[in-house]
């Protein structure tokens, strides 16, 4: 990663077309079948109006990069900014491979049943906490809430990851007992849409096209 970028701090994922050079936005996923694999997979969708930019947190901008060039062939590049003049600050590429996800509370999504699913616009997720024991040393935790379940956490090894943790809830039918909470962030994404969205038409006003003035 980018040292001197904060995780938390919102981003925008940009494709640019090998061809043409045409610049799109990241707007959201959606499920399609992989024409080589036959496989249902999350697809990242893009528009070439920057204004319709979806912002991410660095640190899900990072793995999304990653996991749609390694499993879609798509390389997409991570800008500050929803302007099509943004430098990109994609992570070095001669830095050491580092494991997708670091030791912090997080959220998994899935899909309404409980399963883990890679897709940032899910509605329906679990809560993970970064926690120490001392067999696992940095691992993460999903904790129950329902009495029932309330002696089952499941744990999963910082080498194993965060969704793992779901994977095991899933496995044992925990996920059927206690269903996944609504997604905060896609409120928090929203908005922080609607407010570069804003700042793009605030930058616009007062500009001179060529022709305005005689």
């Amino acid at each position: 990663m980018n040292n001197s970028i904060a995780l938390g701090r919102p981003v925008h994922l940009v494709y640019v077309d090998p061809k043409t050079g045409q610049k799109g936005w990241y707007v959201r996923t959606e499920t399609r079948q992989n024409p080589t694999t036959k496989v249902w997979e999350p697809w990242p969708l893009i528009d070439d109006d920057p204004s319709q930019s979806t912002p991410l947190l660095y640190e899900y901008a990072v793995i999304a990069c990653r996991r749609w060039r390694n499993e879609l062939n798509l390389n997409f590049h991570i800008a500050l900014d929803a302007s099509p003049l943004a430098e990109f600050v994609d992570p070095d590429p001669a830095a050491p491979t580092a494991p997708p996800w670091i030791h912090a509370d997080c959220w998994v999504t899935v899909t309404e049943a409980g399963e883990p699913i890679d897709d940032l616009d899910s509605p329906w997720v679990y809560e993970i906490k970064a926690v120490h024991t001392p067999e696992l040393g940095r691992a993460f935790v999903l904790k129950f809430g329902l009495g029932v379940l309330q002696n089952q956490s499941q744990f999963a090894s910082f080498d194993e990851g965060p969704e793992a943790c779901v994977q095991k809830a899933f496995a044992r039918g925990f996920t059927k007992i206690e269903k996944p909470k609504p997604n905060p962030t896609l409120e928090a994404r929203r908005q922080e849409a609607q407010r570069q969205a804003q700042q793009l038409a605030n930058a616009s006003r007062g500009r001179f096209r060529p022709g305005d003035i005689s």
